[in-house]
């Protein structure tokens, strides 16, 4: 009786098995095998937007995502805050690499083709948790670090601190910033930043 039970068991068990396999693979886009973060649509062409996967890649699509590019990870490599920034200068756009395991801003003149870590950046061995630009004024640049937030009034070149966490354990978190003429908002978790 048991040699006949394991017949049985072997028979269903290799039906199961032969049954569960597709047949087929479809491909059905972007999926960089990790989560997708740090979307950004290009306020000029609602068709143009990039996705940043915590694998590594910064995918980017001209056709409202019916064909996909990725970045050289030799120049770029993405990560949870890698969203991109665009400028209405030609080119010129901004983003968080995570290259050489290094978290730093960055920009690129051609388009995300090349990429060069901003200058003026305080601390270049320290994370850099977000990046916000003003689209019209391209020259204006907020980062943040852990315990501090920055501004660049020319592109990168150099920052001044604007703002010490209230909390150093805790941090401060920028969830957006708000450009206006001349006046601007940053969103924090240490309440709202302005400047007129």
């Amino acid at each position: 009786m048991n040699k006949q039970l394991l017949v049985l068991f072997t028979f269903i068990l290799t039906y199961f098995i032969s049954h569960a396999q597709p047949a087929s693979f479809q491909s059905m886009g972007i999926g960089g095998g990790g989560a997708m973060f740090a979307l950004s649509i290009n306020p000029n062409d609602s068709d143009e937007y990039y996705a940043s996967c915590d694998m590594g890649e910064l995918f980017h699509t001209t056709d409202f995502g019916l064909s996909y590019s990725q970045n050289n990870h030799l120049q770029f490599r993405g990560g949870h805050n890698s969203k991109v920034e665009f400028t209405a200068t030609p080119g010129l756009i901004y983003s968080i690499s995570y290259k050489d395991d290094l978290v730093r801003p960055v920009k690129s003149l051609d388009h995300g083709i090349t990429w060069q870590n901003l200058v003026g950046d305080p601390d270049p061995y320290e994370t850099t948790y977000s990046i916000f630009v003003d689209y019209v004024n391209s020259n204006r640049i907020f980062i943040a670090h852990y315990n501090r937030v920055y501004y660049s009034s020319n592109g990168g070149q150099t920052f001044v601190t604007i703002h010490n966490a209230l909390n150093s354990g805790t941090g401060v978190v920028v969830s957006g910033a708000l450009f206006d003429g001349n006046s601007m908002y940053l969103g924090t978790s240490d309440g709202v930043l302005a400047s007129t």
